[in-house]
């Protein structure tokens, strides 16, 4: 035990130093563009989303953009319920609006990726914006992307909310909320040290033409994760930079899922998808993994002490990476759920990891994927 005490203090020091490198590279400055106003493409795929799709719609109509220079491509990827019909309604009165519907599976580019693909093909934009139909923009979303953009920045990606401070939501959806502003953060610092991990696909935007000369979503090759493997294809390509802005107005809110299935059948498309992350990922989350796990492991076996210094580290050191980004999100008042937060953040990664080894099925929507390396065959 004395052993296994040593080896847990090195991977506590490690998660320490590696959140304050996070929180450092959080202040980079960057210049701003505010007049730059080209010509945008918002796309955005669905199926079966008539509960959520109303107020996805209702948001777009409220960007604050210059409606000459933004159009709206909608993909009706084979709903059977009354998507295509609020589609359709949408574009009577957004005459900048296409409509495009997929009636079948394509066998070389399934699920959402060939959606996309016919998306970009339908569109004219210099730059492309992404986000779901469960999702609300908010109105200055596409002037937060924009403005991100130096000569050298060929991708901008944003936050995602899922806990809204007019309602009274659930612990569960504010412990969600926390959790996908930490990945952010983790994300955009790496970002700014010029490593890359992701992006989020519900809340992003490329230049077109480094959309092209990356190949675009036909190259991504069925990955599960196809937001993740545009952004790996751009990070080797080389030729420019991925930003993740901390902004606002920039930030999508996208809604927590409702219960424990809908979690670990998120988090295992994650967790597969994210095999082939690359080295610094992969120390990222073996220092949160071996953290959180002795840390259960101290406290099943009666150690408190040691499992209380494990809490007590990883929270400070979580507040560290939360404080800026939770303030300047407008969401301060989540600070006072990061004990919490911790605790099942301690327990979902630890019951989680032997997925990203072992696991090959994935649910997503209403299909079934048999993932193997890259690729993805639908079932």
């Amino acid at each position: 035990m004395f052993y296994l005490s040593i080896i847990f203090i090195i991977f506590l020091l490690l998660y320490f130093f590696l959140s304050l490198i996070s929180m450092f590279f959080q202040y980079c400055r960057h210049e701003r563009s505010e007049k730059h106003r080209p010509r945008v493409s918002v796309i955005i795929a669905a199926h079966n989303e008539e509960e959520k799709l109303p107020a996805c719609l209702q948001s777009l109509r409220e960007l604050d953009y210059p409606n000459e220079k933004l159009e709206f491509i909608l993909i009706n990827d084979r709903s059977t319920d009354s998507t295509e019909k609020l589609m359709k309604e949408f574009s009577l009165k957004e005459k900048n609006a296409k409509i495009i519907t997929i009636n079948r599976i394509d066998p070389q580019t399934q699920g959402k990726v060939n959606s996309l693909i016919q998306g970009v093909r339908a569109s004219s934009g210099d730059f492309l914006f992404f986000t779901d139909a469960d999702c609300i923009a908010p109105p200055k979303w596409i002037k937060s992307h924009i403005n991100g953009y130096e000569k050298n920045i060929g991708m901008v990606g944003g936050y995602l909310v899922l806990d809204d401070p007019n309602n009274n939501q659930s612990l569960f959806s504010k412990v969600q909320s926390i959790d996908w502003i930490y990945l952010t953060s983790i994300a955009m610092s790496w970002c700014n040290m010029g490593h890359p991990l992701s992006i989020f696909g519900n809340n992003f935007s490329i230049r077109r033409d480094v959309y092209e000369n990356i190949g675009g979503y036909e190259a991504v090759n069925n990955h599960i994760i196809e937001d993740f493997a545009l952004c790996r294809n751009l990070f080797k390509k080389g030729t420019h930079r991925i930003r993740i802005t901390m902004d606002s107005d920039g930030a999508v809110y996208t809604h927590p899922v409702k219960n424990l299935k809908e979690f670990m059948i998120q988090r295992k498309r994650w967790a597969i998808g994210c095999r082939y992350h690359g080295p610094v990922a992969y120390l990222l989350m073996s220092v949160l993994f071996f953290s959180h796990m002795l840390t259960l492991l101290f406290l099943i076996s009666g150690n408190l002490l040691m499992a209380a210094l494990g809490v007590v580290v990883m929270v400070t050191s979580d507040m560290a990476v939360l404080w800026h980004p939770l303030n300047s999100l407008k969401r301060g008042y989540l600070l006072k759920f990061i004990p919490i937060f911790k605790l099942y953040q301690i327990c979902y990664t630890t019951l989680m990891a032997p997925y990203m080894f072992f696991a090959t099925r994935v649910e997503w929507k209403d299909s079934e994927y048999l993932y193997k390396s890259y690729n993805c065959m639908f079932l």
